[in-house]
């Protein structure tokens, strides 16, 4: 009962968030995106602060700063480009390129920071057969064979681009969490500076009278976004992580880029692809691959986390 509880926990994180992204790919064509980005991360910040004031963890170790500013940094650009991303090509692809992008990048990011990092071989292996992957869902892509056939070179440029700087940031905000971590820093206190930086730049960019209309008139839509797509899974993963094994969050999560593809096949504005079903399901089988066999050799010479672990099981906390 406890492990099946933990299941549905973190299935409830993957589909939540499935939901919200694949909302966001229709919604965002209506609202601007920039006014989404300041209002659901205030939302999400306001509410990670009160926590953490209530858990009385205010005070941050001085050498921790650095990498404070560094999370800031790659969070603001993982997050601004993810909305984007969603936004010109379908999530399911999006996360499958981002997903696809991540080990390979968490591995250099890794040695550039430490130069110890020694990958294994189901690292090399697996982020070899991603960056195939990874090329078949940009061809599935312009070749207008996605779920988004009628969006334009120019809409699928920017998807793919923002998709890949989603992917680097995540590797390198994986890197800076683990090492706030290591520096003392809480989790709680991690959530709740993080969005700082995002916060402040989406409010100097925004435009002022439509940020407060598009408050006024889609405060529901913002909620939702802020509240079911981010805070309640971010939940169900802290309670499900805590009732699993490491390696069964591991494959469960793993299955996100195929959560993504069932979820938006109940989206009308997103047609259905037996090519974007294949770019999908070929992706999560070699996340799920590598990620059984990675987690089976021995540990790293250091005691940096495996690089196929899915993105945020690592970059959440």
């Amino acid at each position: 009962m406890h492990t099946a509880l933990g299941i549905g926990l973190v299935m409830t994180f993957n589909i939540l968030q499935a939901v919200s992204a694949v909302f966001l790919a229709s919604f965002l064509h209506r609202a601007d995106t920039i006014v989404m980005l300041f209002c659901v991360f205030t939302i999400i910040a306001i509410t990670f602060v009160v926590q953490m004031v209530r858990g009385g963890s205010n005070r941050i170790p001085k050498q921790a700063w650095g990498s404070l500013l560094l999370l800031n940094i790659t969070t603001a650009a993982s997050w601004s480009s993810f909305f984007f991303a969603v936004k010109y090509i379908e999530p399911a692809l999006s996360s499958a390129f981002i997903n696809s992008i991540l080990p390979l990048a968490t591995l250099s990011i890794e040695y550039l920071f430490t130069r110890r990092r020694i990958a294994s071989r189901a690292e090399v292996l697996t982020s070899i057969a991603l960056c195939v992957a990874m090329f078949i869902t940009a061809a599935t892509i312009f070749g207008g064979q996605s779920g988004r056939p009628d969006g334009g070179v120019s809409s699928y440029i920017i998807g793919l681009v923002m998709s890949a700087i989603c992917g680097i940031a995540m590797s390198i905000t994986n890197v800076a969490s683990k090492k706030l971590n290591n520096e003392g820093v809480q989790p709680s206190q991690i959530m709740a500076y993080r969005f700082s930086l995002l916060i402040i730049a989406s409010f100097l960019l925004v435009d002022k009278p439509l940020l407060l209309q598009q408050i006024e008139t889609m405060w529901p839509a913002i909620v939702f976004v802020a509240v079911v797509g981010n805070l309640i899974p971010i939940y169900c993963l802290q309670l499900g992580i805590q009732r699993l094994k490491p390696m069964t969050v591991a494959f469960l999560i793993g299955l996100a880029p195929l959560i993504f593809f069932t979820v938006q096949s109940f989206n009308e504005e997103l047609l259905f692809s037996y090519l974007s079903l294949v770019c999908t399901v070929l992706t999560t089988a070699i996340l799920l691959a590598g990620t059984y066999f990675s987690i089976g050799q021995k540990p790293q010479p250091t005691n940096t986390k495996s690089a196929l672990a899915p993105a945020r099981e690592q970059s959440e906390y």
